[in-house]
């Protein structure tokens, strides 16, 4: 009997396309009457000046409470099994995590979600990205019978790639439902201490252990969380005005400024979903902080449209003006978080109705 089936997922308006790990997650978590409240209470922005921007220690743990996960052998797929155990895993309402060889004429192997199959078309539907662009793409049955090898070979010829893989995102091959346990009532709690979190960022040196009482620099040097992250972006700046090198893991200036201009924006929704959360107890200074804060999130979205113009025309002048630009919205954003956390809440009306 052909079947066809398909599970809900979010492929559009995203609140995160920069970090394609938290993308395919984001896109199961979206389909649960929790987005919102998981959006606002987690992803608080650090930063190191050889790396670039990261969404705080976004480990393989870290979704659990709202999305669980369970790992696949990769080296228990083979050609006569591949087929019924992916179509096994989403009949039971599972998302399957998993990384392909996406392209048969590329050597490019990354991770794709499938949510779907079709037995009548002989396909199974995935997000990947493509271009810059996260996009339903379909992949014929005798496709992945052939290249399941390929990958299962990849693997085997990087032995390091499937533990660094297991150790930072998830396994070669897991699979994602919605945990029906998750439990929002703490939630603006936990968005309160986020924009507490972000007001109070730090800079902090790393150092790494030599011999007993000895400690060496790490090649990443200076770690920033919160509204310091505003500092490394003017330094990273800096870096490419001056044609310097970067470390060579770092990700692009472009990317990294997708990544800043998305954390305010999230932050942005968590001021949102604080003041309606608390709507007995928040006074107009907070809804005029975040109205303020909001006015920083577009100067920063035309400092991600600067980049891309950059990247097109080599202008450095572009990035002068961004360089000469943080300053300012450095300062307006503390104060915006200032004003929303020290005078944006009436504390007794806060016990009386929340506490």
């Amino acid at each position: 009997m052909l079947e066809k089936l398909e599970l809900p997922i979010e492929i559009e308006n995203i609140d995160c396309v920069s970090k394609c790990w938290i993308y395919n997650r984001m896109a199961i978590i979206k389909t649960s009457p929790y987005y919102r409240d998981w959006i606002a209470s987690h992803y608080n922005l650090i930063a190191s000046n050889g790396f670039g921007f990261e969404f705080e220690n976004v480990t393989p743990a870290y979704h659990e409470e709202i999305l669980m996960r369970e790992p696949v052998h990769m080296f228990h797929l083979t050609k006569q099994n591949i087929l019924n155990k992916l179509k096994g895993y989403l009949r039971e309402g599972y998302y399957v995590n998993m990384m392909i060889k996406q392209y048969p004429d590329r050597d490019y192997i990354h991770e794709v979600v499938f949510y779907g199959y079709n037995d009548r078309t002989e396909c199974f539907t995935a997000v990947g990205i493509e271009k810059r662009i996260f996009q339903s793409m379909a992949f014929s049955y005798s496709y992945m019978e052939e290249m399941i090898e390929e990958v299962q070979e990849a693997f085997l010829n990087n032995q390091g790639r499937g533990m660094g893989l297991a150790l930072n995102f998830q396994y070669p091959v897991t699979i994602f439902k919605l945990n029906p346990s998750f439990n929002p009532k703490n939630c603006v709690f936990e968005a309160y201490r986020k924009v507490e979190r972000e007001l109070n960022g730090e800079c902090f040196d790393l150092h790494f252990a030599g011999e007993f009482g000895e400690y060496k620099s790490h090649p990443y040097g200076y770690r920033y969380t919160g509204i310091c992250c505003l500092d490394i972006f003017k330094q990273m700046l800096e870096v490419e005005i001056r044609g310097e090198e970067f470390h060579q893991w770092f990700q692009g200036i472009t990317r990294n400024t997708k990544a800043l201009v998305e954390h305010r924006q999230m932050m942005k929704k968590t001021l949102d979903y604080i003041i309606d959360k608390w709507e007995m107890a928040v006074t107009d200074e907070a809804r005029n902080s975040a109205q303020k804060y909001g006015e920083c999130c577009m100067t920063t979205t035309i400092w991600l449209n600067l980049c891309l113009k950059y990247e097109i025309t080599k202008d450095k002048k572009l990035l002068e003006r961004i360089v000469a630009e943080i300053p300012e919205i450095y300062a307006k954003e503390k104060l915006c978080l200032e004003s929303f956390l020290h005078k944006g809440i009436d504390r007794e009306k806060l016990n009386k109705c929340y506490i």
